[in-house]
């Protein structure tokens, strides 16, 4: 491989001096970043790459479009850490689960979580492991059974 640097471009050739690629040469060095044509990378290179895309605004948009729970429950997660980005593999585990109980399972596992309190992936995961989604029975109403050292709301007046 050859590397061509001119004023304005570099180019990649290959040993017979045919050209593989070329790049506008990029000055700006306050950045310090990269300009990488995302179609050269080798595909492991470039899956990584697309992963890192994702941000708060992504995880929300996307589990805006699932349901008004799920976008709750993303919402919640990204808020809790110190910092946003220590909720993006959480958020990434949860919306992934629609590929296992599609759309509506995680939006109504992601309703019962915001209905517990519980707005995280470990209780969404586990709402829809054991099949938790229906309210466990109220228990019934009972008066309180009469005994002579129970007072009664009449005794505090």
């Amino acid at each position: 491989m050859i590397l061509r640097a001119t004023e304005r471009m570099i180019e990649i050739l290959d040993k017979q001096r045919v050209r593989v690629a070329s790049h506008p040469r990029k000055f700006d060095t306050r950045s310090g970043r990269y300009a990488t044509d995302e179609s050269h990378m080798p595909p492991n290179h470039r899956a990584v790459h697309q992963a890192r895309q994702y941000d708060g605004r992504r995880y929300r948009g996307w589990a805006r479009q699932i349901g008004e729970n799920t976008y709750f429950v993303i919402d919640a997660m990204l808020a809790s850490g110190k910092v946003e980005e220590q909720g993006y593999r959480a958020s990434m585990g949860l919306l992934q689960l629609t590929k296992k109980h599609g759309d509506a399972g995680l939006e109504a596992a992601c309703a019962r979580a915001r209905e517990i309190g519980a707005p995280t992936y470990t209780a969404v995961s586990n709402i829809l492991k054991n099949g938790s989604l229906e309210r466990p029975p109220a228990a019934a109403q009972r008066p309180t059974p009469e005994h002579e050292n129970i007072r009664g709301s009449g005794y505090y007046s």
